[in-house]
């Protein structure tokens, strides 16, 4: 049911113009780039929001386990953790728009078509 609507989908997509089809097109072309910053971003934005709310980063919670117990007084509201992605994706969209430009100005360095 949700692939289908989605294949259906895929090619009125591609004919879409204006600013926020743009701004697809950018993270698009640098999937890779925009997923390694993403993870690393994500990470440590984390450690940071801790500090700043809690005084500690509490990097125990991010470093192998993906099921831990949190206080409840430590875990984040749905709109901190909207916001805190919110200005990540804002972030990588201008990391990300400086890569394509970076592999575009090169295009004899192949070893960039993998990032």
């Amino acid at each position: 049911m949700t692939l289908g609507p989605l294949i259906a989908f895929v090619p009125a997509a591609g004919r879409v113009k204006g600013w926020l089809a743009r701004i697809f097109i950018v993270f698009g072309r640098v999937p890779l780039f925009y997923y390694l910053l993403l993870i690393s971003l994500i990470h440590l934005r984390a450690l940071l929001t801790n500090l700043v709310r809690s005084g500690h980063g509490h990097s125990e919670w991010y470093n192998n386990r993906s099921l831990c117990f949190i206080e409840p007084e430590q875990r984040w509201n749905i709109v901190l953790l909207y916001l805190i992605f919110f200005i990540s994706v804002v972030l990588l969209y201008f990391a990300c728009s400086w890569y394509l430009k970076y592999k575009e100005k090169n295009p004899n360095a192949h070893w960039l078509t993998y990032i």
